[in-house]
């Protein structure tokens, strides 16, 4: 059914393209050599739209495109296509050059509408079915969606798997390992109620973190030269991410080494030792 969807909506556009090529003109850096030899060309496209792209060539570069937020689709006020429903209901965060931060509630129109033809006044009241959204999909199912989806698009395809909050990071590994597998040209992941607010959230608002990821910290060893003296100096970099701001801090140490065998050496009590337990280097104070 996907297949039939997708290959329709490419060789219709592909074949307004070459009408209105006929009408203006190729785009001009055009070259139906480049064009035909593509593996795209014969995969997604039938053999009458490609004897038209013969016949008048193409008047756009790019055609179709899939983006993973569903912001072009909210303007337009229709389902956000490749994207299951995140929530029948949700807010949504809008910030404007042009006016200040808002939030608003969205019901989507596609279950709204459904539930006007069964003559139900609420959405709880829709089949079980109707209600599916993007937190309980099966996430195999989600990446050969958008695998079968994307043998159709020529340009750029993505898409967000929103998971709940208690998603663990092997479960966010095995999703890229497999979209990878799959050769998916792109996808992002979100997880509900996690540190970074994301667009979109449920219509009951914000919640803490259930499950708040360890923030990450790394430490960069350095060496300098002191133009003075000719001596070399090392640092400790040690560059590290605020659980409370999100901001980075970056904190820098000088660090003696051992003259013996050039491992760190470190402070106990009043004495300086060489950190590797297999070196005899020790410094004490008087």
């Amino acid at each position: 059914f996907l297949q039939e969807i997708m290959k329709t909506m490419i060789n219709e556009a592909v074949r307004a393209s070459a009408v209105r090529a006929k009408e203006k003109g190729a785009f001009p850096m055009y070259n139906y050599e480049y064009t035909a030899a593509s593996e795209f060309f014969y995969a997604a496209l039938n053999e009458e739209t490609r004897a038209m792209v013969l016949e008048h060539g193409l008047r756009n570069s790019r055609l179709l495109s899939i983006a993973p937020t569903g912001s072009i689709s909210n303007v337009l006020g229709v389902s956000g296509g490749v994207e299951p429903f995140f929530m029948l209901g949700y807010n949504r965060n809008i910030k404007s050059i042009f006016e200040d931060e808002k939030i608003i509630t969205v019901w989507e129109k596609t279950p709204k509408e459904f539930a006007r033809f069964l003559g139900i006044d609420t959405l709880d009241e829709l089949p079980r079915w109707a209600k599916i959204t993007s937190q309980n999909i099966d996430i195999d199912a989600r990446l050969m969606v958008q695998s079968i989806i994307q043998r159709y698009v020529d340009t750029g395809i993505s898409s967000t798997f929103n998971l709940p909050n208690d998603a663990t990071t092997d479960i966010i590994e095995d999703i890229y390992t497999k979209a990878n597998s799959m050769r998916l040209k792109g996808i992002t992941v979100f997880r509900d109620n996690c540190a970074k607010v994301g667009i979109l959230s449920g219509a009951d608002g914000w919640l803490m973190d259930e499950n708040p990821a360890t923030p990450p910290e790394i430490q960069v060893r350095e060496y300098w030269l002191d133009k003075k003296t000719g001596e070399e100096r090392e640092f400790i970099t040690q560059i590290k991410i605020d659980p409370f701001t999100r901001q980075t801090m970056t904190e820098r140490k000088y660090m003696d080494v051992c003259p013996v065998c050039d491992a760190p050496l470190v402070k106990q009590g009043g004495c300086t030792k060489c950190s590797n337990h297999e070196c005899y280097y020790e410094l004490c104070a008087m």
